[in-house]
Parts: C-alpha cells; structure tokens; sequence
C-alpha cells in the first residue's frame, strides 16, 4: 500500500492513525499559510498576464474527485459549436516538461491523462500542455483558438482570467473540512467569492442540491448548478458480473456507478490517482475474475488511454464512458455560456 493511500485513509477516517493524524494537521497549518501567501502575493503584488482572447478558468479549492476534467469537456463541447476552443492543462504526473500540442500520435505519457482523453474525445478543440499556462495561451491564440479553457486554474494565478469556474461535489464540498495532508482543501472557501459559477456535481435530487447549496451559500452569491453523471454505454455493463481497475481519485464514486447498473464485481484493483498499469497484472486480474464467472474488465476512460493500443487479455475491456448533464439550475449556466461566446473575438 503506498503512502498516498494510507494517507487517504487516515483523511477519510478508514484507518486509526492518532499520532499521524496529529502529524498531518500540522503540516496542513503550513500548506494553509503557503496558499493564503501565494493568494496574496498575486492579489497585492506579483503581475498577471492578460491574453487577447477571453480565459475561461475551471478549478477547485478540493483536490481530486470533484469532476472537472469531464464538465472541462462538457463546456468545451457547448462552446466549441459557436468558436474555436482550447484547452490548457499543466499536465499532472506527466513524463516530459516541453509544450505539447496534443495529437492522436502523442504518447499519453508525454502529455498527461486527462489532457489525451480529453484529446481523443474533442478532435475538433485543441489540447495544449505546459506547466507555464500563460506560455500555452499565447500559443493557443497563434493557433487560432477564441477562447481558452484553463483546465485546474484556480490556483494557476499568473494569467488573469474573465471566468471563474469552481467545481465542487456534493459528497464533500470542502474536503472534510481541513488542508492538504490532513484533508483535501487546497484553497480556502473563501476564494468562492469570486467564482462566476458554482457547479455542484453528484447531484440528482432536489433535496441533495438544495442541502449543498445553502453550505456554499456562506461563500458566495455566484448561481449555482447542478450535474450528475449519465453513462453512455450502460446497455454494456448492466447486471454484469464484471472486474474492475482504477487509479482515480474517488474509486468509491466509480464502484458507486457500477452499482447503480447492478454490476456485480467480483474482483477489482485500485492505484492512487493516475497510476499506470501493467498488462501483466491486468491479467492476472482478469484470470482470477474469470474464475469467478466475471464477463469483463471495466475501467475508467482515464485508465484505459493508458492502455496499449493493442491491448488484449482473457476477458473483454469496457472503459465506461461517461458525462455530465445538467439536473438543477440549467439556465443560469446557459446564461453563463451565452455570455462567453458574446466576449469571443
């Protein structure tokens, strides 16, 4: 089991770890004194790049698990009918550090995960990688893009943005009330404030919204939206007996899908957040799955754009694909859509 893990489980009170959990609030203390500087530093002090095309800033102040990489699609899906998108990620846990203009040849290590499978799933957007995001905006606008999407941009303040979009889950707005290492706040609920837009994520009912948004309302008058998972290729995994793999943030919010299509998983196998896997120990898997009377392997799209093309193994691959759909507020975030598209050059 690796740190990252057992740390998660000291965070969401699953292992009984005193002298460690008092060890991790202390250094949350200092990550909150680090964020609180830099939060200063570029509100009172350091400069900020303006580019010449409106930036559309997507971010979170909860790391992990909050679904920004698929509403990130979603919007740039929506605004990509009326203008020319890109997208611009840092590109987490990548392998090289130079410019990448994301292309169906890249190798998914070059560039991250998340920024291939939104790649993949957007042909018609643009897909830039570089840690230096102001450095990517210019590019981008060389390139013809009209709008930028700031992929995790809330705490990426060199570059001044038009739109802030926070997004947040309905499980655990604010990342079990502490920072980063003993819970998952990576910025202060404050920065709400001067979000455009909330999105609530993993919400379906009216009751679950309606709780989550009176504990934002302390924070923010920004609207506040509603979206909930729909998945795509549910007639494939419906009531199937399947084994699992991932290396998310949330694997308990991926077990929860599958049981709401009344998967019955008999094997599964978990990594810390964008951990590869080796088609070795996939197998392995899938062997003792199908010895278990499993039908498939499922995974998440992130999981399986690390994958060999050519990957095979005893039991049939189905990554499940999904995306978010609007359940309360729709209006006010096609207002804030519409008013994107209105700045674009």
């Amino acid at each position: 089991m690796s740190i990252e893990t057992k740390v998660l489980e000291i965070i969401q009170g699953k292992r009984s770890a005193p002298i460690s959990r008092a060890i991790l609030r202390v250094m949350s203390h200092g990550y909150r004194a680090g964020a609180a500087i830099h939060h200063a530093a570029y509100k009172y002090l350091l400069p900020k790049t303006k580019l010449s095309l409106p930036v559309v800033s997507i971010g979170n102040i909860v790391a992990g698990g909050t679904g920004k990489t698929p509403f990130t699609h979603y919007l740039a899906e929506r605004l990509s009918k009326e203008c020319e998108v890109a997208i611009l990620s840092r590109g987490y846990k990548r392998t090289g550090k130079k410019t990448v203009l994301v292309r169906p040849e890249t190798d998914p290590s070059e560039c991250g995960d998340e920024p291939y499978l939104l790649a993949q799933k957007l042909p018609h957007v643009k897909v830039i990688v570089d840690a230096n995001r102001t450095v990517s905006g210019h590019l981008a606008g060389v390139l013809g893009a009209e709008v930028v999407l700031l992929d995790d941009g809330m705490q990426y303040r060199p570059l001044k943005k038009d739109f802030e979009i926070a997004v947040m889950h309905a499980s655990d707005l604010f990342g079990t009330g502490f920072y980063l290492p003993r819970g998952l706040l990576r910025d202060s609920p404050k920065r709400l404030k001067s979000a455009h837009l909330i999105v609530l994520t993993g919400v379906s009912e009216r009751g679950e919204f309606e709780k989550a948004e009176k504990a934002i309302r302390k924070y923010t008058n920004a609207p506040i939206v509603g979206m909930d998972l729909i998945v795509k290729n549910s007639t494939e995994l419906a009531s199937k007996k399947v084994a699992t793999f991932c290396a998310i943030a949330s694997p308990s919010r991926f077990g929860q899908t599958l049981q709401r299509l009344g998967c019955d998983v008999v094997e599964k196998l978990e990594k810390p957040d964008h951990a590869p896997f080796s088609v070795d120990e996939l197998e392995r898997l899938a062997n003792r799955a199908q010895g278990q009377g499993a039908q498939c392997l499922v995974c998440t799209e992130k999981d399986a754009v690390k994958l060999p093309q050519d990957f095979r193994c005893s039991l049939p691959l189905v990554p499940v694909e999904i995306a978010f759909a609007p359940t309360f507020g729709e209006e006010e975030l096609n207002q804030i859509i519409d008013k994107i598209i209105e700045v674009t050059p």
